[in-house]
């Protein structure tokens, strides 16, 4: 019985350390799994934050637009003689801004879907 005990006792200590070794290893591939997976989320998240910033400058010079074309239009119609031509180019002027405007929306509404569909 006792010849028994010890061969058992043996063969679980020589066991142990080939369970715990595959049990590194085990661990090891999932630490590396996670790894990849963390540094592909970075790249994502770069890659976002990048074209949030490219959209961003895209909006401004938009806004400077759109500012610079109120002006124009509070310009022209502060004007006591206004002309035909002065007319005429307010209402392009404002026809300029509604089709920036448009665009505006366009793209917000296009964005907007993306990232519901993400």
């Amino acid at each position: 019985m006792k010849k028994t005990l010890i061969v058992l006792i043996i063969m679980t200590c020589c066991a142990c350390p080939l369970a715990s070794k595959s049990q590194k290893v085990s661990l090891q591939s999932q630490r590396d799994s996670l790894q990849e997976l963390f540094n592909a989320s970075l790249v994502m998240l770069d890659s976002l934050a990048g074209n949030n910033f490219k959209l961003t400058k895209q909006i401004e010079k938009l806004n400077i637009q759109v500012a610079t074309l109120q002006k124009e239009i509070n310009k022209l119609s502060k004007e006591k003689n206004e002309t035909t031509a002065a007319l005429t180019n307010a209402k392009k002027i404002i026809a300029d801004q509604n089709t920036t405007i448009n665009k505006l929306e366009a793209e917000l509404k296009r964005l907007t879907q993306a990232k519901k569909t993400q």
